[in-house]
């Protein structure tokens, strides 16, 4: 396992940030209502009275587009992008870049309605700048973004290369079968300040060559709510920690496999805090491999962990590295979306 495996990374997005191509938003659709008499058709955002607009993206008081792109460009800060769901699953091909402008993207209620693929061509869905939401969609088939500095190259972010974001939120959503060199599934912010939050959604089945399978959190973050599931990496299966703390509050980390044996099945937490409370971190047919929890340190001292159990409160520190605990003895509450 590489001594530092974040300094490389920090040094490439510091000193380039690929650039995104901008389209020009389709018209306004003259099926919608002109409600306020300007002569302009407007949606209000509710999917259910508005028929005539499912499978397309739509922006409340704006328009409808051609595709998620065209409406991400057209959308302005503070905008919402509804994608309303047809009868069955709606799937979009592409790769989506946000640039300079903080939005939410919002498919129907259920998840698996509305699939955005990036059908192995980068990274899904890629924050070149701003902040963004997403609730209610599937992210998969994506594989990563290409940094270079000095050169070497990392590609981070399968299904969200969040990287330069100035905040991410994840609601809702599945992201599935992505990969890339570091967080497979997801690339957390690396700008100081930023947020993450990942609530009521699961990560699963995505690939990290290197670190970071399902997630790579540099500033950590929360975790509510949320199953980690059935991701892999040589070095950490589930998720990743380098700095600051992730909290993970009546979640599931189970199945996640690490090919190193000085990795993390789990999480690999290098000289960063890690809190569970009221979590599964998989027992029998769904223990992480080769362990729950690897500790690693700025001086290379590891120390792992292994059946955690739901009932248990216990925090990690990395620097140490050591990991101090309580019993709760609540039991483990999952969100509707880990039943699946």
């Amino acid at each position: 396992m590489r001594a530092d495996p974040t300094r490389s990374i920090l040094t490439a997005l510091f000193l380039f940030a690929p650039g995104c191509i901008l389209n020009t938003a389709f018209p306004y659709n003259p099926r919608f209502t002109d409600s306020n008499g300007d002569g302009k058709s407007y949606f209000d955002g509710d999917c259910d009275e508005w028929p005539g607009h499912a499978g397309r993206p739509v922006i409340a008081g704006q328009g409808i587009y051609e595709n998620l792109q065209e409406a991400v460009d057209a959308a302005k800060d503070g905008d919402v992008i509804t994608v309303c769901p047809l009868p069955g699953t709606q799937e979009y091909g592409g790769l989506t870049v946000i640039e300079g402008k903080s939005i939410s993207i919002v498919g129907g209620d259920d998840p698996d309605r509305i699939v955005l693929n990036g059908k192995d061509a980068g990274s899904t869905i890629r924050v070149a700048d701003g902040s963004l939401t997403l609730e209610n969609l599937t992210i998969t088939g994506g594989t990563g973004t290409r940094y270079t500095a000095d050169g070497s190259q990392e590609v981070l972010g399968g299904g969200i290369d969040a990287a330069f974001a100035t905040g991410l939120t994840i609601e809702n959503c599945i992201i599935e079968a992505n990969s890339a060199q570091f967080g497979g599934g997801v690339f957390a912010p690396v700008i100081e300040g930023a947020e993450t939050l990942i609530l009521d959604s699961m990560i699963t089945d995505n690939e990290g060559s290197s670190s970071g399978g399902g997630l790579y959190l540099t500033l950590g973050g929360q975790i509510i709510g949320s199953s980690i599931y059935r991701n892999r990496s040589a070095n950490a299966g589930g998720l990743t920690v380098t700095s600051g703390t992730v909290t993970i509050t009546a979640s599931e980390i189970i199945a996640n496999t690490a090919s190193s044996n000085q990795g993390g099945g789990g999480a690999l937490v290098l000289s960063a805090r890690l809190n569970s409370e009221a979590s599964e971190w998989g027992q029998g047919d769904t223990n992480n491999t080769p362990n729950d929890l690897m500790l690693t340190n700025s001086g290379g001292t590891r120390k792992s962990y292994n059946d955690k159990t739901s009932d248990e409160t216990f925090s990690c520190d990395g620097s140490v590295p050591s990991c101090s605990w309580k019993q709760r003895g609540e039991g483990f509450s999952p969100s509707p979306l880990l039943s699946r």
